[in-house]
C-alpha cells in the first residue's frame, strides 16, 4: 500500500503493516487510557490506519490493548534527536514518587523499565519524580552514568524546591512522565501473521505485520523490531501462497 493509499481491502492478499496506532491521541486515549496526555517518542504517521482496517473487515482485537512500550522522559517537550540521548533510563537506581512524594512501584523494577513507564502512565497527571542520591548517581547506565543522564534533563530539580518533603540524602529529582514508542494491543493474529475473527477464523486475505500485530509482548517486553522481521517475513510468505494461482 502507497503512502495516502486506501485501505479498502479486495480480493488482492492486503498486509496491514502501519506500525500501530501511537500517533491517534484518540485512539492512545481509548485504549490505553493514561492518566494525561503521552508525548510520542515515534514518528506521527502510525495513527492506527491499519488497527482500523483490521476492524472494518471483521478483525478481533488482541490482547494488550491497554499496553504500550516507551521510556520515561523528562516532563518537557523534546525533539526526535533527542529520543535517546534523554530517556531517563535509570528508574531502578532512583527513589520514585508521585506528585504527591508518595512511592507507587512495588517490588524490582525490569530491565525494561517499561513496567515503570506503565505504572507512571497511570499515576496522577501521568508523572512521577526521580530522587537520587550520590550514589545512585553513580550507577553505570548505557555509556555513562545516572549522574550524565540525570544533568541532561531540564526537569532536574533541587530537592529544595520539590513540592514534597525529600527523603533524607536526595541531592537531585528529576520530573518524568512517559513518552510512547509503539503500542503494544493490535489485532489478533496466528503464527502466520493471519489476521483472525473472534471466533478464531481468519478474515480472508488479511495480514498483519510490526505493531499492527498486537498481543506479542503483553505483560513485558519483547523487541519491537525482532517481532517486525519474523511477522512481516510470515505475513508475506503466507500473503504469497494465497495469491499463488
Amino acid at each position: 500500500v502507497r503512502l495516502g493509499a486506501g485501505l479498502s481491502g479486495g480480493e488482492d492478499p492486503l498486509v496491514l503493516a502501519t506500525g500501530g496506532f501511537q500517533g491517534s491521541s484518540e485512539l492512545v486515549a481509548r485504549w490505553i487510557a493514561p492518566a494525561g496526555p503521552l508525548r510520542l517518542r515515534a514518528n506521527p504517521w502510525s495513527a492506527g490506519d491499519g488497527l482500523r482496517a483490521g476492524l472494518r473487515r471483521g478483525a478481533a482485537l488482541s490482547a494488550g490493548m491497554g499496553e504500550f512500550y516507551g521510556r520515561n522522559m523528562p516532563d518537557a517537550d523534546f525533539a526526535e534527536r533527542d529520543f535517546v540521548p534523554l530517556a531517563q533510563l535509570y528508574g531502578r537506581h532512583a527513589r520514585v514518587v508521585d506528585e504527591r512524594g508518595e512511592e507507587f512501584f512495588p517490588g524490582r523494577v525490569s530491565w525494561s523499565e517499561n513496567d515503570l513507564v506503565q505504572a507512571t502512565a497511570r499515576r496522577p497527571g501521568a508523572r512521577a519524580w526521580y530522587l537520587l542520591d550520590e550514589e545512585a548517581l553513580e550507577r553505570p547506565v548505557r555509556d555513562g552514568t545516572v549522574r550524565e543522564l540525570a544533568e541532561a534533563a531540564p526537569t532536574r530539580t533541587d530537592p529544595a524546591d520539590l513540592p514534597f518533603p525529600a527523603p533524607p540524602g536526595t541531592v537531585v529529582a528529576v520530573r518524568v512522565s512517559p513518552a510512547i514508542t509503539h503500542t503494544i494491543g493490535g489485532l489478533r493474529v496466528d503464527s502466520r501473521a493471519r489476521v483472525l475473527r473472534l471466533d478464531g477464523t481468519p478474515v480472508v486475505g488479511l495480514y498483519a505485520a510490526g505493531a499492527d500485530a498486537g498481543g506479542v509482548a503483553t505483560g513485558g517486553y519483547a523487541s519491537g523490531l525482532a517481532a517486525a522481521l519474523v511477522l512481516g517475513r510470515r505475513a508475506a510468505e503466507s500473503a504469497a501462497g494465497a495469491g499463488a494461482p
